[in-house]
C-alpha cells in the first residue's frame, strides 16, 4: 500500500501496518485525499451542495491529470437528475469523465446549480445544471475505472461532507 503527502510517495511495510490507520487518518485530515495502489479516496467539506460538487470535480481532475495550469478556454453544458444527492454526485463525476474522454479536454473550472424538482406528488428529484471549462489535454492522463462509494452527509444544515473513491 502507498500513501502520498505533498508529492512524496511512501510505501507502507508490514512492520508499520498496526499504525496504518493513524497514519492514513493524519494524511486524510491534512490532504483531504488518500492514495493507494487501487485508487484515491477523496473527502470534501463545504457550505453548500454547489460548492461540494465543484470541489469534487476539481479533486477528480487533480487525480486525472497532473497539469495544474489548465486554461478555461472551451466549455460544455449539461443537465443531470437523480433522486438522491449521493447518486447525483456519482452521475456528475461519471459525466465529467465521459465528456473529458470524448472531447479529450481537461477541465479546471466548474459551475453547478443544484435544485429540487417535484417529479410526482411525493417524489423529489435533484436537478443539476452544469457548465465546465477547460482546454485540450496536453499530457497523458490517469485511466479511471470508476467512481464508487459516494456518500454525502449534511450536518446541522451548516456543512456538507462528501466522500468518494476514484478506482484506477
Amino acid at each position: 500500500m502507498f500513501f502520498t503527502n505533498k508529492n512524496k510517495v511512501f510505501r507502507v511495510t508490514n512492520c508499520i501496518k498496526p499504525f496504518l490507520n493513524l497514519v492514513l487518518l493524519w494524511c486524510f485530515l491534512v490532504n483531504k485525499t488518500i492514495t493507494t495502489e487501487k485508487g484515491t479516496l477523496v473527502k470534501i467539506t463545504e457550505k453548500n451542495e454547489n460548492e461540494v460538487f465543484e470541489q469534487s470535480a476539481k479533486a477528480l481532475f487533480s487525480i486525472l491529470t497532473k497539469n495544474t495550469l489548465i486554461q478555461p478556454i472551451k466549455s460544455a453544458k449539461f443537465n443531470l437528475t437523480a433522486e438522491k444527492l449521493d447518486n447525483l454526485l456519482e452521475k456528475y463525476l461519471d459525466e465529467l469523465i465521459k465528456i473529458s474522454n470524448e472531447k479529450k479536454i481537461d477541465y479546471s473550472k466548474f459551475r453547478v446549480k443544484i435544485s429540487k424538482v417535484n417529479k410526482e406528488e411525493n417524489v423529489e428529484l435533484f436537478n443539476l445544471e452544469g457548465v465546465i471549462f477547460g482546454e485540450k489535454a496536453k499530457e497523458k492522463r490517469v485511466f479511471i475505472q470508476k467512481i464508487k462509494d459516494v456518500k454525502i452527509n449534511i450536518q446541522n444544515g451548516e456543512k456538507i461532507f462528501a466522500e468518494f473513491f476514484v478506482e484506477k
